[in-house]
Parts: structure tokens; C-alpha cells; sequence
């Protein structure tokens, strides 16, 4: 369940959707971006580092399906559930379900560098297993270092 967008997937476990709405529903009440201009900034936030991914390194990100933005839904063509549901919300599983996904993020990890990028976004699930390859989502809360004053978040503090 995360807590700033509503997350949809498809019946047969293809499609993914981001929906930026707050769903009360589906949040229970627990939704931490209630500020419909605080929506809007993590809606655009993602958009704008997902398809500059895409652009840049499209094997690291899901492929984009479509971007409805009208109605601020994203949809993602995946393979089954994310990274920490397919590995049954334990880092025990990791390996068994992606023998070497620790290099696998080291390179996702590498491209944010590169491209003066912090994302705080790392939680297993924020990646999917899409034919055998880790796929970074959740790009709402990453900032690049001009964001930051040209400061790096540990000198920031």
C-alpha cells in the first residue's frame, strides 16, 4: 500500500498504474500527500525522472504504457507483483527471486549518480522484476543536486 499515490495492477499482473489521487479508501485515511499542490509536485516529479530514465537508460525503468494526464495515472507494463511482494515482504527471498539483484541496483544506483540524482524511493517496492531485470519506479521523491542548493543532502544538514 503506498502511501502518496493509489497503486492498480491489472488482473493479469501486466499493467501497473500509479493514480495520484487521494483515495481515502485505499489509503484508510493514511495518505501523506493530502495538499493537492503537494500531489501535483510528485506527480510531475515522476514524470519528469521516469521518462528522462526512459530516455536515458531504458532497461533500468518499466516500459511506459501510457501517461494519462488528465486524470494523473501512469501505467507501466510489468511482470507480476513488485520486488518485495514477489519476494514475500521478506529480504530473506531476494536472491531466490533475483539471484543478482544486488548488482542490478548498483547499476540503477550508478545511473542516478551520473545524472546528479538523489532518490529516496528505495524500497524493494519501488522495483519490479520485468524478464529477469530489476525496473526502478517511484521517482516522486528524488531530487537532483541544483535542487539542493548544488549541495549534497549530507552536506545539506
Amino acid at each position: 500500500n503506498n502511501l502518496i499515490y493509489t497503486s492498480l495492477i491489472s488482473t493479469d499482473k501486466k499493467t501497473f498504474c500509479q493514480w495520484y489521487h487521494n483515495d481515502t479508501e485505499y489509503h484508510n485515511g493514511q495518505n501523506q500527500v493530502v495538499d493537492p499542490s503537494k500531489m501535483e509536485e510528485k506527480w510531475l516529479r515522476e514524470i519528469n525522472y521516469l521518462t528522462h530514465m526512459r530516455n536515458n537508460y531504458p532497461d533500468l525503468v518499466p516500459k511506459i504504457i501510457n501517461i494519462d494526464l488528465e486524470r494523473k495515472k501512469l501505467y507501466l507494463e510489468v511482470d507480476g507483483p513488485d520486488f518485495w511482494e514477489q519476494a514475500g515482504c521478506d529480504m530473506a527471498n531476494y536472491d531466490a527471486v533475483l539471484p543478482d539483484w544486488q548488482d542490478q541496483m548498483i547499476e540503477i544506483v550508478k545511473a542516478h549518480k551520473a545524472r546528479g540524482w538523489y532518490k529516496y524511493s528505495m524500497h524493494p517496492s519501488s522495483y519490479f522484476v520485468v524478464d529477469g531485470k530489476l525496473k526502478s519506479i517511484n521517482y516522486f521523491f528524488t531530487y537532483h543536486t541544483d535542487s539542493l542548493g548544488g549541495k549534497t543532502p549530507e552536506s545539506s544538514s
